[in-house]
């Protein structure tokens, strides 16, 4: 049985965000929820996504982020990132993108939640720490984090176990995912078993499957 921990649960709704001389809507800011929440098919109680075409429905009701990730980026940056700094529901201990595979089932709390995909690192990230190598190394180390879909609605809190009831079917883990999907080096071969899984969410199977394409 592998097991983490949820360290931290956070909601955001959107807020003024500067980003090179102009200002975006973004919900990356989310504030620690101390007590028992309820997720739906599409997100948090109160969690509310500025950008509904990327963030947030079925497949991406959760983001969930690597706990053990941040001892990284506190160390190659030189300042302290405390949990949520990458705008996730959910900061997990146990959990990290080599051990995490895409649809894997979890159990936390109530609620019964699918692996769907990595998280993408996008400008916000980059403007909301006023670094803009952060999405790069986010893509370097494949510390992207991953979303979730909820196959059971229910209530969750920090503390909680994050218990993996069953494994993902075709045994790709999210580092593996991020490799097909980010590295010149991946092979057709590597790319087409990722894009094939069937737990794999819509967006990122169209994004691997014309990328197939440019190789064919």
């Amino acid at each position: 049985m592998v097991e983490g921990k949820i360290e931290s649960v956070r909601i955001g709704t959107p807020k003024p965000l500067p980003y090179r001389g102009k200002i975006v809507q973004s919900a990356i800011f989310k504030e620690e929820v101390h007590h028992s929440i309820y997720v739906s098919l599409t997100n948090l109680e109160g969690d509310i996504q500025a950008d509904k075409k990327h963030h947030g429905g079925p497949d991406k009701a959760v983001c969930a982020y690597a706990a053990e990730n941040y001892v990284y980026f506190t160390e190659k940056i030189g300042q302290a990132f405390p949990y949520g700094s990458f705008g996730e529901n959910l900061t997990i201990s146990g959990l990290r993108e080599d051990t995490i595979m895409i649809g894997d089932i979890i159990s936390i709390g109530e609620c019964t939640l699918q692996v769907s995909q990595p998280r993408e690192p996008c400008y916000k990230i980059a403007a909301r720490h006023n670094l803009f190598q952060l999405p790069i190394w986010i893509r370097q180390t494949g510390y992207s984090g991953y979303y979730l879909r909820v196959l059971k609605e229910g209530i969750l809190k920090a503390g909680d176990n994050a218990v993996i009831i069953e494994r993902g079917t075709g045994g790709i883990t999210i580092a593996e995912a991020n490799t097909a999907m980010y590295s010149h080096e991946a092979t057709f071969e590597q790319i087409n078993r990722v894009a094939n899984e069937e737990a794999l969410s819509a967006s990122w199977r169209k994004q691997l499957t014309k990328k197939l394409e440019s190789l064919t």
